[in-house]
């Protein structure tokens, strides 16, 4: 097998893995919950993004990660940790405003996250 065949193998047998994961064991508890209370597990697991700065980290990620993709993706993260963070405590004292702006927000970055793609990576890296 090759790297990519690998890697692709990998990333296939997770998303498999974790839907059913979700579908048997996630979803049935959450759809039993309030939607307010439904999306607070979720809100938790993405205010820890700001691990993304480990991106920005030379001598974790080496020295061939282009440093447009490192900002974009370090930065990114720790935005999307910080919007889930305050969608979080907006949800907790219920200022829905403020939640629909920080999903908004979510969303818009997500529309200008760069990609292998927009960053002329070789193609191996483009998958």
């Amino acid at each position: 097998m090759t790297i990519q065949q690998i890697f692709g193998l990998q990333v296939l047998l997770s998303f498999v893995l974790f839907t059913l994961i979700a579908r048997w064991y996630v979803s049935p508890r959450l759809a039993a919950l309030p939607v307010d209370r439904a999306l607070q597990p979720l809100l938790v697991l993405h205010a820890s993004r700001h691990m993304g700065l480990v991106f920005l980290v030379p001598t974790v990620v080496g020295g061939t990660l282009p440093p447009a993709f490192a900002a974009g993706a370090g930065y990114g993260d720790l935005l999307a940790g910080l919007l889930a963070l305050a969608a979080l405590v907006a949800l907790r004292a219920r200022i829905v405003p403020a939640l629909v702006v920080s999903h908004v927000m979510m969303f818009r970055m997500l529309l200008g996250h760069p990609t292998p793609a927009r960053l002329d990576l070789p193609a191996s890296a483009r998958m």
